[in-house]
């Protein structure tokens, strides 16, 4: 009861949004203009509450017209084509997933130096380019995108968890998990031990990412009162 109480909420703010994106629209580029940055937010926010709607094509609809505006002003920020990858994922949830596949590389293409945790973020763009060509059957070129967004995964999570403590590297060692689940069940599906192999080889590097870490802070704060440890850790 709980669940479908909730479910019934969740339904009903985004029927709300619906009709406050509605007015906002015309209020958005009569204030900032057509070819705003305002007016693109306000549309990809619109195509969200469709999408999480289910009304896909009327998503895509207002993602175009956000990606219109950022290809009118000839933005090169990223975060202006944050649409496309959203475009591309609604072509995935109606399983149309040839139709996925440009938008994902365009978006790549755009966010070429844009790091993994940016709000943009290009990691969910290759997670979505690994959908499209699965979906596609198209195996090997599949495990290969798994197998990058993974490794930019546990790139950007070395990263991260330097400046972490304890308690929240672990937790942010799950974040984005998906990418490994990704490259083990391609893996699994195409049955090619050279795909096993490699997936193996990821899952034992994602798991000693955090233990690893740990363990070397831990030696070096051993090491600074102990002059034994401190000789060992130095040479």
């Amino acid at each position: 009861a709980m669940k479908a109480r909730l479910g019934s909420t969740a339904r009903n703010d985004n029927e709300r949004a619906l009709t406050l994106y509605a007015q906002a629209v015309p209020l958005f580029a009569e204030v900032f203009g057509e070819n705003s940055v305002q007016l693109a937010q306000v549309l990809n926010n619109y195509g969200n509450a469709e999408g999480n709607l289910g009304h896909y094509d009327a998503a895509i609809a207002l993602y175009q017209r956000a990606v219109a505006i950022a290809r009118e002003r000839k933005s090169a920020d990223p975060a202006d084509y944050v649409a496309l990858t959203n475009i591309a994922m609604m072509r995935i949830w109606q399983q149309r997933y040839a139709e996925a596949e440009a938008p994902f590389r365009e978006s790549l293409q755009r966010q070429h130096d844009v790091a993994v945790g940016s709000e943009s973020n290009v990691l969910f763009a290759r997670l979505g380019l690994t959908a499209s060509l699965w979906g596609q059957g198209r195996i090997d070129e599949a495990f290969a995108a798994a197998v990058a967004a993974e490794q930019l995964r546990q790139s950007g999570l070395r990263l991260a968890i330097s400046h972490l403590g304890e308690e929240h590297a672990i937790g942010l060692q799950e974040y984005q998990r998906p990418t490994l689940d990704f490259v083990m069940a391609i893996a699994a599906a195409s049955g090619k031990r050279e795909h096993l192999q490699r997936a193996w080889e990821l899952s034992m590097s994602a798991r000693d990412q955090i233990t690893a870490q740990i363990a070397q802070r831990l030696t070096a704060a051993r090491a600074a009162h102990d002059p034994k440890l401190a000789a060992l850790w130095q040479a």
